[in-house]
């Protein structure tokens, strides 16, 4: 419905309870795109990267993680080149 401010408020709502951000900022990246908010999306996109990355090893290693933080790096990527 393009109402990305409401999407981004109910978002943030639901990751302030969360015990870890990854997923909830690759999320608010992917609306912030659609709305064509670029640097916004960037920054969290870098932000959800930073996150994967401080993760334990462990965690960060899971098939999971492994692929948010691919889509993570592939949305940045595409961010730079729109």
């Amino acid at each position: 419905l393009k109402r990305w401010d409401a999407a981004i408020v109910r978002l943030d709502a639901l990751s302030a309870s969360a015990p870890r951000q990854e997923m909830w900022l690759v999320q608010r990246g992917e609306i912030l795109r659609q709305a064509g908010r670029k640097a916004e999306a960037r920054q969290a996109f870098i932000a959800a990267q930073a996150a994967i990355a401080a993760l334990p090893e462990p965690l960060r290693k899971t098939k999971a993680m492994t692929a948010l933080e691919a889509k993570a790096s592939t949305l940045l990527s595409q961010t730079r080149q729109d």
